[in-house]
């Protein structure tokens, strides 16, 4: 595996846990996290990952994120507004020609539901409707969803 794959929230649980199995597979991977040089990076960086900043609320960090990448786990932040973050990845994913993008959604994803519910309802209209000719999917997790750290 040559071309790098961008993993989004890679200093929480799922995205540490993604980041991990990947390095162990060989992959090149980036890391997008507010702070690169942060203890909670610092584990993924010494195994061979790539930290790049992501500032959720920072527009102009999106595209040096997803610059270069061809495949992508787009892991946001679990808090209500976060349909605008899905909305500028996905922005920022088309222009750098991102070919494989995976949304990790929430179980009762839906743009009418009230809440963090609406929001990654909207996020997954987003990444449907992003038109980009490559393989661009959603994954929703639920309480019972097998998790990256159980094998």
């Amino acid at each position: 595996m040559d071309s790098i794959i961008l993993v989004t929230g890679a200093t929480g649980t799922v995205g540490a846990q993604v980041a991990s199995q990947l390095l162990d597979a060989g992959a090149r991977v980036r890391i997008a996290v507010p702070d690169p040089a942060s203890e909670r990076a610092a584990p993924l960086v010494a195994r061979g990952a790539e930290a790049v900043r992501l500032d959720w609320d920072d527009a102009a960090t999106y595209g040096p994120a997803f610059a270069g990448v061809r495949r992508a786990l787009l892991l946001t932040p679990f808090v209500e507004h976060s349909a605008a973050y899905v909305e500028r990845a996905v922005a920022a994913a088309r222009s750098a020609g991102v070919q494989h993008l995976v949304r990790s959604s929430a179980l009762g994803a839906d743009p009418e539901a009230p809440g963090v519910g609406r929001d990654h309802g909207l996020g997954e209209a987003a990444v449907k409707g992003a038109g980009s000719g490559g393989r661009w999917c959603g994954r929703r997790s639920s309480p019972t969803t097998p998790s990256p750290t159980r094998r």
